[in-house]
């Protein structure tokens, strides 16, 4: 699976705080391998993640860029990272009463069929 999605998001996050000239933030000449230690820092929360993880890291970034003054360590932002969605679950089937009482019937044939074959390894 290729995650370039959570590099991508990573790295526009730490672009975004960076152009907020934070507190405590990188010098421009260390930005990449600051970059770099985040990814590694993130390895660990990412670790499994799909294409239907895509946007949470840049949701924590969004979040956190609304209320920082200072330069946020990685353990501050991965704290905002949302939730997993849930996916949608179905409704259970709807059966008629008439495949209800044909799925039965296949079903004690079937059973009858097992039980007879069992007899007959006896």
């Amino acid at each position: 699976m290729d995650n370039n999605f959570i590099r991508t998001e990573i790295i526009e996050g730490l672009q975004k705080l960076f152009s907020l000239r934070l507190i405590g933030s990188p010098a421009e000449d260390i930005l990449q391998v600051t970059g770099e230690t985040w990814i590694v820092a993130f390895s660990k929360k990412t670790e499994g993640w799909k294409i239907e993880d895509e946007g949470r890291i840049e949701k924590a970034f969004n979040l956190i860029l609304a209320d920082i003054e200072r330069w946020p360590s990685p353990k501050q932002v991965i704290a905002l990272i949302p939730k997993r969605k849930k996916p949608t679950e179905l409704a259970p089937p709807k059966f008629t009463s008439e495949q209800i009482a044909a799925n039965k019937k296949r079903l004690a044939e079937t059973l009858k069929i097992i039980v007879a074959k069992m007899e007959m390894t006896k």
